[in-house]
């Protein structure tokens, strides 16, 4: 048998072919292979960069199936040490490389079309400061699905400056510090289909901007923007021809379906400005648009709405109660009472351990066996009641409230029955398995009362939680 090693020639090979195929066709005789991913991002990053993991994580949650994370740094240690779990397992979140030549950004992006171009069905390249942004209501894959005979897809870009000039790793806070640039969103960011990608126009082409514009037949033939408008002709005679396509209809519509959303401080935006001017009609121009129309938009659809909805999943994997908005806990150190008490405390102590606030798991308060025993609460003047949260206690007296009626009054005489427990069913408390009242529209009352219903029953419970909004005289209960 031959030890013969034939890699170099293979190598060799591959490399005359450099500036012809990318190496996903060449080993796979020409053909293009089945993507790995739909969606893929290519980003370059220092380790002086703010928010990179909120970054990652947002386009995680987004939607986006892999990233392409090059580092500039000139040592990568610790911009890897930040990202290095989404690097990790068997299909990791990110290819990670190290390319330290941060003024020579069209060549690492062509690393990525040599090497991984065939692994992702589209490929878009965005800055550390770039956020995609996708109409809530629509995944990244009924996004792409709706551009089936596109090669190439326009996402205009909407210039946000930081005006507060903090320094802030917190996403939610780095959003609402950085305001949207009255400013038409003439400039684009440029979403690919891998196989309609022009290599080797590219590979002569390394010159020029790669992720805005791509002056290539075959792209500008089949290209569109986000509204499905052709955009052929969008970069001749640029600004001018943009600005015919982006009207302030136009641009409406383009905000509440998706955008690049630019994060940048004033020097930089209008260093972002002038560049792209200048590439595209060597001049540098200064335009302003007239009205609000982009702004009042984006107070609806923003990344930081999405950002807002994503992070508030983390409250289902919560074992007590998620704050509810424009609610307030009302019973909060309120006078309470109870019928009944078995030890040396006075009815009134002992029925405020429930709005204590602290869960112990165990019974706070309980009356001695008797017929219909009661809790009640006076909340000082009428509210708005929405939600009553009781939290049983998991220890011997569990059984205790398996049924039980809601009672609610405004003057204290007159009481309402507004809901009973009657189906024989445990519920717990500290574990996460309180027992949750909710009334759609709300009841107006002052006075809260709590019976366990029967001869010889005892009332017992770990906390009680009342929300709700203070009373609107033109409220009609």
């Amino acid at each position: 048998m031959s030890n013969i090693s034939y890699k170099h020639f293979i190598y060799d090979h591959e490399l005359m072919l450099y500036p012809y195929a990318p190496l996903g066709l060449l080993h796979n005789q020409g053909e293009w292979p089945l993507p790995k991913y739909n969606l893929s991002i290519v980003v370059s990053a220092s380790s002086k960069d703010l928010n990179i993991i909120e970054w990652i994580s947002y386009h995680q949650a987004l939607g986006i199936q892999h990233i392409y994370f090059y580092c500039t740094d000139e040592d990568p240690t610790d911009l890897y040490r930040q990202i290095m779990p989404f690097t990790l397992g068997k299909q990791p979140f990110i290819t990670f490389h190290h390319y330290r030549f941060p003024k020579s950004n069209t060549q690492l992006y062509f690393h990525f079309i040599r090497n991984y171009l065939h692994e992702t069905e589209w490929y878009i390249t965005l800055d550390i400061v770039d956020y995609l942004y996708i109409h809530e209501k629509q995944t990244v894959t009924a996004f792409l699905n709706s551009f089936s005979n596109i090669n190439a897809v326009y996402l205009n870009m909407i210039f946000f400056e930081n005006r507060e000039k903090k320094v802030t790793t917190n996403l939610q806070e780095y959003f609402k510090q950085n305001q949207p640039v009255n400013y038409p969103c003439i400039y684009t960011k440029l979403m690919v289909r891998s196989q309609s990608c022009p290599y080797q126009y590219l590979f002569y082409n390394l010159d020029k901007k790669i992720d805005h514009h791509i002056q290539e037949d075959n792209l500008t033939e089949h290209s569109c923007n986000v509204l499905h408008q052709n955009m052929k002709k969008y970069y001749e005679n640029f600004p001018y021809s943009a600005l015919v396509t982006i009207n302030s209809n136009t641009q409406s519509q383009i905000v509440a379906t998706a955008y690049i959303a630019h994060f940048c401080n004033s020097n930089d935006l209008q260093k972002e400005i002038d560049t792209l001017s200048a590439l595209y009609t060597g001049n540098t121009i200064k335009l302003k648009y007239q009205d609000d129309t982009q702004t009042i938009n984006l107070h609806h659809y923003t990344p930081n709405k999405y950002w807002e909805k994503i992070t508030k999943n983390v409250w289902k994997q919560s074992l007590l109660p998620a704050p509810l908005p424009l609610l307030s806990i009302l019973s909060n150190d309120k006078p309470c009472q109870q019928s009944s008490t078995p030890g040396k405390s006075t009815t009134e102590e002992l029925a405020k351990n429930l709005i204590s606030g602290q869960l112990h798991g165990t019974t706070q308060t309980i009356t001695k066996k008797e017929k219909n025993p009661w809790w009640e609460i006076d909340l000082q003047q009428s509210f708005i009641i929405k939600n009553i949260r009781l939290f049983n206690s998991i220890d011997l007296n569990i059984k205790n409230m398996n049924h039980f009626m809601i009672e609610s009054s405004e003057d204290h005489e007159i009481w309402i029955k507004r809901h009973q427990k009657i189906i024989s069913n445990l519920f717990g408390g500290v574990d996460g398995t309180y027992y949750n009242w909710i009334h759609p529209l709300g009841i107006k009352a002052r006075w809260i009362r709590i019976t366990t219903v029967g001869d010889d029953k005892v009332f017992s419970l770990d906390q009680i939680q009342i929300l709700g909004i203070e009373h609107k005289n033109f409220y009609i209960p």
